[in-house]
Order: structure tokens, then C-alpha cells, then sequence
């Protein structure tokens, strides 16, 4: 059976915190109101004023024995969460568990084909191979109830989907990531892998530049956040900007490591973005007047954070 702590919460979407009440009834509240019950896993940045949460330590109690899951199962529990209602049981977590880890045990990997997994999405929509391999385009709630393995919600709380496996297909011919991404966009409702491969050959984007290796380490560049200090009350001005660049949940190397031999382009993209923030554009400030103030891996190491503030002369 599954055995998960008592002081942590098993999700976090849209706003809302999820776990399982002194009854063992699977509840929510919101995440503001789950700030005031101390979950050891929920998180709230003063700074960003955000909540943010981690991944709830989940064990299999085996006749009295305490044991720790492996990768795939813990992978087939994550994913079997989102599938439960409020009122359900840690009984029920552990029939959806078993549905997602039998369809995920079969898959061998590198994956050979793509059903069940969700390929891209597509505004509110998610575009996903279903079981007999035909893409369907569904909302968030249908594609949560779907077969779709490769759904996760990442510490932002916000449901996405990983993109290792799909992107990772050179054995089967798709050996230029670009023109797959583009193929992908292209699917419709009912193609089949022969319509993406189709769309694949026919890709008109060969000028494009390959993706870096970094570009896989930095998973996706945030929104930058101008903040003021409580004295300053000039709401033309600034004080410090911060900025969260996602990383990879899986590295080659230690994460740091990796940074510190990349850290000239790393923390040009985090530079980049803000230069280009139309937000940072209104100051009518050179982006040569910034200066990082402080760096700091949160979440485990998923999240590389930034704070820029003004150089003082």
C-alpha cells in the first residue's frame, strides 16, 4: 500500500493545494489557506509573492516494510494523482497507480512508438497520442482522465508535460529537433506518426539553428518581475528584478557543476529576456546598468533564480 506523510501535500494546481484530510478523504483548499496548516512541502516567496511546492515523499509499505519506489513507480503514482476527485481514498490513488504503472511498464524506452504521450500543446488544449496511436486534442480535464503518462505539474503548480522522451527520437529517424518541433505543431485531430513523419520530411525551416545543449538545461526562461522596496514609492522605478529560469528535472552531470562551466551563456539568457521585456523597456534604461546581485538554486536545483538590481557608481 502507499504511504505518504501526514505534514505534506500531494499536489498543487491552478492555485489550489490538495491532500489527504485526518479522515483520508482527498481534499483542497486554496493555497493561501494551506499556507496557515504548516505542510512541510508548500512554499510561499515573499519577494515574488508566489507559492510554490515540491513533490510529497511517497513510500510503499510492503507487509510492515517501509520501501522506497523506483523511478517508473514513483513516475506512475505522480501521474495517478492528478486522476483523484476530492472524497477519494489513498485505496483509490492506488487503483489509478496501478492502471499508469501498467501502461508504463510495457513502454520500452527510448520509446519505439507514441501513444500516450501528449506531444505539445496547443493554447488550453493538449495534443496527444491516444492509445491507438491517433492524435486527439483535449482541455485539461479530459486530458487528465486520459492515458497520457507524460503529464506532470511542476513546482509552479501550472499542469505541463515532459518533453524528454519526445524529443529524444533520433533512433527512430527524427534526428533534427527543430523541424520535429515543427511537425508537431502541424498535427490535427486523428493523424497518425505516418502524418508526422510526413510533416517532418516536408519541414521549409532548414535556416533555423540547431538547439544548443543548453537549450535542453534551460527548460524555459520566466517572465521577469520588477519589485520596489517598501520605501520607494515612485512607480516609475525599481528597486530589484527577478527572473527564474526552469531547468531540467534530469541532468547528465550535477546541475552546478554543469552552471558553472556554462555560466557565461546561462546568464545571458536570463539578460536577453529581460532586455527584451517589454516591461523593462518602459524605464528607458540601458540593460548595461544592471548588475546580478545574487543567484540561488531553489526546488531542488529545478529552478536557477536571478536577482538583478542597478549599479551604483
Amino acid at each position: 500500500m502507499i504511504e505518504i506523510a501526514k505534514d505534506e501535500i500531494l499536489l498543487m494546481l491552478d492555485g489550489n493545494v490538495f491532500f489527504f484530510n485526518k479522515e483520508g478523504k482527498y481534499t483542497s483548499v486554496t493555497a493561501k489557506e494551506a499556507k496557515k496548516m504548516n505542510f512541510k512541502n508548500l512554499f510561499f516567496d515573499r519577494n515574488t509573492w508566489s507559492f510554490s511546492y515540491e513533490k510529497p515523499n511517497i513510500f510503499f509499505n510492503e507487509n510492515g516494510k517501509i520501501v522506497e519506489l523506483d523511478t517508473k513507480k514513483k513516475e506512475s503514482v505522480f501521474r495517478a494523482i492528478l486522476c483523484l476527485k476530492e472524497g477519494d481514498n489513498i485505496e483509490m490513488l492506488y487503483r489509478y497507480f496501478l492502471h499508469y504503472y501498467e501502461i508504463m511498464r510495457k513502454k520500452v524506452y527510448p520509446i519505439q512508438d507514441l501513444s500516450n504521450f501528449v506531444v505539445r500543446r496547443k493554447k488550453n488544449k493538449y495534443v496527444y497520442f491516444n492509445d491507438k496511436g491517433k492524435i486527439e486534442i483535449l482541455n485539461q480535464n479530459c486530458i487528465i482522465k486520459s492515458n497520457a503518462i507524460n503529464l506532470i505539474v511542476p513546482i509552479d503548480g501550472k499542469l505541463d508535460y515532459s518533453e524528454w522522451n519526445i524529443h529524444h527520437l533520433a533512433h527512430m529517424g527524427f534526428t533534427n529537433l527543430i523541424f520535429l518541433r515543427m511537425a508537431y505543431s502541424k498535427l490535427e485531430e486523428g493523424d497518425t506518426i505516418e502524418d508526422l513523419k510526413r510533416y517532418y520530411a516536408n519541414a521549409g525551416f532548414s535556416s533555423k539553428e540547431p538547439l544548443r545543449e543548453i537549450d535542453y538545461f534551460v527548460t524555459k526562461v520566466g517572465k521577469p518581475i520588477f519589485i520596489r522596496k517598501p520605501e520607494n514609492i515612485d512607480n516609475n522605478s525599481f528597486d530589484y528584478i527577478y527572473i527564474d529560469l526552469n531547468l531540467a528535472i534530469d541532468w547528465k552531470c550535477d546541475k552546478l557543476e554543469y552552471y558553472k562551466e556554462n555560466r557565461k551563456d546561462i546568464d545571458e539568457m536570463a539578460v536577453k529576456k529581460i532586455e527584451n521585456s517589454q516591461s523593462f523597456k518602459k524605464y528607458g534604461i540601458p540593460i548595461n546598468f544592471l548588475k546580478i546581485s545574487r543567484k540561488t538554486f531553489k526546488n531542488q536545483r529545478r529552478v536557477l533564480q536571478y536577482v538583478f538590481e542597478l549599479k551604483i557608481s
